[in-house]
């Protein structure tokens, strides 16, 4: 049985509110410390936030259901702020 999906606020606007928001922080410190010691972790985790949506997908699909689907056509994944 499908858990309800019930999104409100900003997640209304978009359907990957934390990577936008990390990706913001990510930038300042890499603006902030442009070395090798900063930049390569920043990397990493950028990669990571790029593999997840392909996971966490099929999870959400999973777990909402039809629900998931219709928030899924109605609401763009990224939203530029």
């Amino acid at each position: 049985m499908a858990v309800p999906c019930l999104p409100s606020g900003l997640h209304l606007c978009s359907r990957a509110l934390v990577v936008l928001l990390c990706s913001r922080g990510k930038l300042g410190w890499g603006i902030l410390f442009p070395h090798a010691a900063v930049l390569l972790p920043l990397l990493i985790w950028t990669l990571l936030y790029a593999i997840s949506p392909l996971l966490e997908k099929r999870w959400l699909e999973r777990v909402f259901g039809a629900d998931y689907l219709e928030y899924k056509t109605k609401t763009l994944r990224f939203l530029v702020f």
